[in-house]
């Protein structure tokens, strides 16, 4: 992955049934490869397969400023372009990307 990575947090979460962990990928794309950057990030953090390691969250920013924003200021704050999704037992080649239809915070 060619692109500005903005921070890679480790997260641990107390599931229903046990606690899990998963990594939050933050990064700076470009309009028009949001898909593409993503799917590269998942990649790039993921694991092969989910079933019982760490699920790679990728969350793809039009600018460092807007990724920030969103890490430090409140999670509610929905400053990304797309995002990936992955569920347990899915390889990392075949994550979802989410699109999101939200103007960015800011583009500098």
């Amino acid at each position: 992955m060619t692109h500005q990575v903005v921070a890679v947090h480790e997260v641990k979460k107390d599931g229903p049934s046990m606690p899990y962990t998963y990594r939050d990928v933050y990064f700076v794309t470009t309009p028009g490869n949001t898909e593409a950057d993503v799917k590269a990030c998942a990649l790039a953090f993921g694991h092969d397969m989910t079933s019982e390691t760490q699920f790679t969250r990728c969350h793809a920013f039009l600018s460092e400023h807007s990724a920030r924003m969103q890490m430090d200021v409140s999670k509610s704050i929905r400053c990304e372009a797309a995002h990936s999704e992955q569920t347990p037992y899915m390889d990392a080649q075949k994550v979802e990307v989410i699109i999101e239809r939200v103007t960015p915070c800011d583009i500098g």
